[in-house]
């Protein structure tokens, strides 16, 4: 019985196999599906593109775009001058309230303004002077204020509070600077705070650099979150009740810096921090089919040294280009592309565009591009002026390179 069935499944083996093999090679000559037919077929090319074969880089303009420098962990204070024109930084501070109320205090004996100087320095780092005067803030500064609304009506320009004038050395850790300050204007802060009839209190003052400083400086801040932060310090000696000497601190709670800049070619491609300077850049990329599939998309700068101006720090190696996405009706939506510096070279190269030139692709073949400072930081508390070719520039002018293929066509014959 075990020898017969052995034997049995060998002879049905020589029959079974054989029809398996049959099938499987008559299977792979059947013609494919509709789906995949044009796949098999069709083949796919890939094409290159470049703006210096074809004007796919239709513009650029330059513009300022206005970022409140508030409470971003440092100020800029200062005056420089180049061939471009005069850059002045002024600072706005508001304290708190002071800790000790105003009848605690019978005689305010002095007061001193400390404020704390960072390493970044823009301009004459060389010549370095750094000369301003204090003056009691009159009228209240917004986040919407800027270099253009700037003038004396926020103001007292006929009391000086405070004046300093000297070199800030640039070390890792400087030291805080000091003035006098005006005690008229302690006591009458010290009665308005008193008064609880006030709903606002100014506790204010306008610091404005004068004509001989030859840099701007960047001052330790109030920043957003951040309690242990060096920041402007007024400290008041005064005569308690008893006859004893005392001390009260208050520190800034607002701090606001204004920059304002040399206004510059719109032709220009340009970004400077603190000034808000950024340039758009426009293209049309039209010759590409629609719904094409997009590989790569590099795009590629090249810094005019020249004319370009930095502080201390020396050039950025990062900077960034915005796109936005969608900017109709309440929506706002935008992505982030990074652009670095190539070592030892001018030349800033943005990797993998690729996403917005697909979405380009698919509405109408044209956008906008916007070169801004790498991050916040950058653009609020530098000042550091670069300055790129543009079109007019054939031989560095800007460059967008593409790589793309067309999407096969599905038929159904």
């Amino acid at each position: 019985m075990h020898k017969y069935t052995i034997k049995t499944i060998h002879i049905l083996s020589l029959f079974i196999v054989p029809a398996i093999l049959l099938s499987l090679l008559q299977s792979c000559n059947e013609k494919p599906t509709t789906v995949g037919y044009d796949f098999v077929l069709d083949t796919i090319e890939v094409y290159p593109l470049s703006s210096n074969d074809l004007p796919i880089i239709t513009g650029h303009k330059s513009y300022r775009q206005h970022i409140p420098i508030f409470n971003s962990g440092a100020m800029l204070l200062g005056q420089s001058k180049d061939d471009e024109g005069i850059s002045t930084a002024y600072m706005i501070l508001r304290f708190s309230n002071f800790p000790d109320s105003n009848n605690k205090i019978i005689s305010i004996t002095g007061a001193v303004l400390y404020l704390y100087p960072l390493r970044y320095g823009f301009g004459d780092t060389v010549a370095n002077i750094l000369s301003f005067d204090v003056y009691p803030l009159t009228k209240i500064v917004t986040l919407d204020t800027d270099c253009d609304s700037l003038n004396e009506t926020y103001y007292d320009a006929n009391t000086i509070l405070a004046r300093w004038e000297g070199r800030i050395e640039y070390l890792d850790s400087i030291p805080r600077i000091s003035m006098e300050f005006d005690t008229n204007i302690v006591r009458q802060w010290l009665i308005e705070q008193s008064d609880p009839n006030r709903d606002t209190l100014m506790n204010g003052i306008f610091i404005k650099p004068k004509a001989n400083s030859t840099v701007i400086r960047q001052f330790s801040a109030a920043a957003i979150g951040a309690t242990t932060r060096d920041r402007p310090m007024l400290k008041v000696y005064y005569t308690r009740a008893d006859g004893g000497l005392d001390s009260s601190i208050t520190r800034s709670a607002n701090d606001i810096s204004i920059v304002c800049t040399p206004k510059t070619d719109e032709n220009s491609v340009i970004v400077q921090g603190a000034s808000g300077y950024r340039t758009e850049f426009e293209f049309d990329v039209s010759m590409i089919p629609p719904l094409s599939a997009i590989h790569r998309a590099d795009f590629e700068l090249i810094m005019n040294e020249s004319k370009s101006k930095f502080g201390n720090h020396g050039p950025d190696s990062v900077l960034k280009i915005e796109f936005i996405v969608d900017s109709t009706g309440e929506n706002y939506f935008t992505r982030i592309y990074e652009g670095y510096r190539e070592k030892n070279s001018h030349k800033y190269v943005f990797n993998y565009l690729a996403s917005a030139v697909e979405i380009w692709n698919r509405r109408g073949g044209k956008g906008k591009l916007i070169l801004r400072a790498a991050n916040i930081f950058e653009e609020q508390q530098q000042m550091d002026r670069i300055y790129f070719y543009g079109l007019d520039d054939f031989a560095n002018k800007p460059q967008l390179r593409i790589i793309y293929s067309k999407r096969p066509t599905l038929r159904c014959d």
